[in-house]
């Protein structure tokens, strides 16, 4: 981006250079109101905190985010993530390469350190690491997992797994199972069944009877979602990632 931003700079500057000599007599009226539709949200009093809420938009970065913004409210407005009172940079490096994956990156915020691409939950030694959600868990607060990927997928996964590798979403889903998180809503049914049942399981194993029959809700649509009354909630809503 920087060097796009200083191709753009430079290329102003030769054009206005070139016509340099052109007498420009028109006056140009500059808009000194607020340009912003929204303001930003004040910061909140010390206290307790209720709810922690986490929320990954994979692969976004400040360009991103100001291109949505231009593209969904124009220069004058501001996206709701644009209204939140603190700003924070983050260095994306993981511990193997200069250019982390979802693995890695989403280890790096659920344990606060860095590993190498494609593990999940796992030190580059191969060591597991605490993650926010099991301290979460072990303070005996409620937990939950909302994907529109598949639920193993990489960035939802390093919150409740610990594998060497991001590949391994049988495997990740079979940890789900025993990591105490209380609501699990995404895709990925057919990692969670037997191949004998159209799943992609080799182990035989059906993860959804076994779900059940550790007394979670099994829900496979918005309705079924909305009128579940239970506090442990598996809901698997497309065979792969959520289109």
């Amino acid at each position: 981006m920087k060097k796009h931003l200083l191709l753009s700079i430079f290329s102003f500057l030769f054009v206005v250079n070139c016509n340099a000599q052109v007498i420009f007599t028109d006056t140009i009226s500059v808009n000194t109101e607020s340009i912003t539709a929204n303001k930003k949200l004040p910061l909140v009093e010390d206290g307790p905190i209720k709810n922690v809420i986490f929320i990954i938009g994979d692969g976004t970065g400040l360009a991103q985010i100001y291109s949505g913004q231009m593209h969904l409210v124009g220069k004058r407005g501001l996206l709701h993530v644009q209204t939140l009172p603190v700003t924070g940079l983050v260095k994306t490096y993981s511990a193997d390469s200069y250019i982390t994956d979802s693995a890695s990156g989403a280890t790096a915020y659920s344990c606060g350190v860095k590993t190498d691409n494609g593990m999940i939950g796992q030190l580059p030694d191969g060591r597991t690491c605490k993650t926010i959600l099991e301290m979460a868990e072990e303070r005996g607060l409620s937990t939950g997992l909302v994907a529109t990927s598949t639920v193993t997928h990489a960035t939802p996964a390093s919150y409740a797994a610990h594998v060497p590798s991001r590949g391994m979403e049988t495997e990740i889903a079979a940890q789900f199972l025993t990591s105490g998180t209380d609501v699990i809503l995404g895709g990925g049914t057919e990692l969670f069944l037997p191949e004998a049942d159209g799943g992609r399981r080799d182990d035989g194993r059906n993860l959804v009877e076994e779900f059940k029959s550790a007394g979670f809700d099994y829900v496979t649509n918005a309705r079924e979602l909305d009128v579940s009354t239970s506090d442990q909630v598996l809901g698997l809503f497309s065979p792969g990632g959520m289109p």
